[in-house]
């Protein structure tokens, strides 16, 4: 037996909630990229100077959900 068949069956053997954030845990793993991180720091240094200097326009909340609402129905 593999070590990958070993993982699997101890997987398999753990309650749904567990192999839940098991699966979770795996996928961000294969997502996240230390490069992810830099940029998501650089849009935020961005829009937090925006907002500084004033020139962040902001979107009102209900025009928002009302945009992901015709999106997503």
């Amino acid at each position: 037996m593999t070590l990958l068949q070993k993982i699997e069956n101890e997987a398999l053997s753990l309650s749904q909630e567990d192999r839940a954030h098991l699966i979770h845990d795996l996928i961000e793993s294969l997502e996240y990229q230390e490069s992810d991180s830099i940029n998501y720091e650089l849009e935020i240094q961005k829009r937090v100077q925006s907002i500084n200097e004033g020139t962040a326009v902001g979107v009102d909340a209900d025009e928002v959900f009302a945009q992901l609402e015709k999106k997503y129905s």
